[in-house]
């Protein structure tokens, strides 16, 4: 028996509906596939799903979890179309094993003062903002651009915290010569 159960399969079906619901009948892999084919049609989405579990990941309709400690998505680029709200911490790779050719930066106020802020509306949300263009920031700092098409698209903010706070230091060795101090 199957799984400590006694299990009688009396024929195997090609019908890919599955109409007839049965213990006794056993589909093919063609069945299955033509099924599968069907119900998700050419990229639409007609199957539906209350909840899928692979492994220790779970995805419902608005919910991807897991019980483990981390979950990775590998992608080349992931994509959030909407707002991202992170409860916990929001973590950059930053030791110096990830890194080769590591030298100070030269110049952070001037690039720095290159730059400017701006306040818009986000034509897709019609939400007033602050940001840089980032056709801007790419003709003085073109490694924290990315981009779409070859062409200049977001901006990496959290890759500016390095300029920002060398451009702090540098104020403050001025300040110190003013007033004397060096």
């Amino acid at each position: 028996g199957l799984g400590g159960a006694s299990a009688v399969i009396k024929e195997f079906s090609t019908d890919s509906t599955f109409l007839a619901n049965s213990d006794e009948i056993v589909p093919t892999q063609r069945a299955i596939r033509a099924y599968i084919t069907a119900q998700l049609g050419s990229g639409g989405g007609n199957m539906q799903v209350n909840a899928i579990t692979a492994g220790d990941v779970t995805i419902t309709s608005n919910t991807i979890s897991t019980d483990q400690s981390t979950l990775s998505i590998n992608a080349a680029t992931t994509i959030i179309p909407n707002d991202l709200t992170v409860e916990g911490v929001l973590t950059e790779t930053s030791s110096e094993v990830y890194k080769m050719n590591i030298t100070p930066i030269a110049s952070a106020l001037e690039t720095v003062l290159n730059l400017v802020g701006y306040n818009f509306d986000r034509r897709s949300t019609g939400k007033h903002e602050t940001g840089l263009i980032a056709e801007q920031v790419d003709k003085h700092l073109p490694q924290i651009v990315t981009y779409k098409d070859g062409k200049p698209e977001g901006v990496q903010y959290t890759k500016l915290v390095g300029y920002l706070i060398e451009s702090i230091k540098e104020l403050k060795n001025e300040i110190d010569i003013l007033k004397g101090k060096k």
